[in-house]
């Protein structure tokens, strides 16, 4: 008789195990596990608006770094610009049930047309004509104080590239204004503007800085072409 009952204890006890190893829901092991993925939507060049496109599933929280040194996006499909050409380690770390889990994708960015253009510009240019005019202002009317000043002169100023913009070893940096039939560049400030232009087809350089105030300006522009 005591054989009858231990053998069904025994097969209860062996229920309650298996009861304990019976798979969660697939409801629950979803809410549970989730996936981290990015792609994007743009041209990869610099100063072009790149929109990234969050694949991720089951995530909570979001958080975008894009390996250039800018502020970190809380957005899900944040927009992004790249200031200069390189290869960024762009991350994407999602917050789940689960906790933080980062993806990383390399992402390189070519320059853009613009500063295709302004990487031809880059080499050494000689100066060999320098003008200078200055005039006073005398009620209200422009009155030549020296007049306009025409002499030879031989300066060598070196072009080089910072981004979008300029830099002449001389003159300092000079961000892109505009490119019409010269390639300009200025800073476009009106009493103490520097100006660089060069002209399409003949590597030619001009470079202009004026001053002016109530009581008059001061203008000096440089010509020269670049040294093969």
């Amino acid at each position: 008789m005591k054989r009858q009952y231990l053998l069904p204890l025994l097969t209860s006890l062996a229920c309650v195990g298996c009861a304990k190893e019976k798979p969660e829901p697939d409801a629950v092991v979803a809410k549970r596990k989730y996936t981290v993925d990015f792609t994007y939507n743009g041209t990869l060049k610099n100063n072009r608006a790149i929109q990234f496109i969050n694949n991720s599933i089951n995530g909570t929280s979001y958080s975008w770094n894009f390996g250039d040194n800018t502020p970190v996006s809380v957005a899900k499909q944040p927009t992004h610009s790249f200031s200069s050409e390189g290869t960024y380690p762009v991350s994407l770390t999602v917050t789940g049930s689960n906790g933080p889990v980062t993806t990383t994708k390399q992402l390189t960015v070519a320059p853009n047309d613009t500063a295709i253009l302004v990487q031809s510009l880059v080499g050494k240019y000689r100066f060999t004509k320098l003008t200078s005019t200055c005039f006073s202002n005398t009620g209200g009317n422009n009155t030549s104080s020296c007049g306009k000043l025409t002499e030879p002169c031989d300066i060598v100023t070196t072009v080089s590239r910072v981004g979008q913009d300029v830099s002449m070893s001389l003159f300092g940096t000079l961000p892109l204004s505009y490119i019409g039939t010269n390639y300009v560049f200025t800073n476009g400030d009106p009493s103490d503007l520097s100006q660089a232009s060069f002209k399409k087809g003949t590597d030619s350089l001009v470079y202009v800085r004026a001053t002016s105030s109530l009581g008059g300006g001061h203008s000096q522009v440089y010509y020269g072409q670049k040294i093969p």
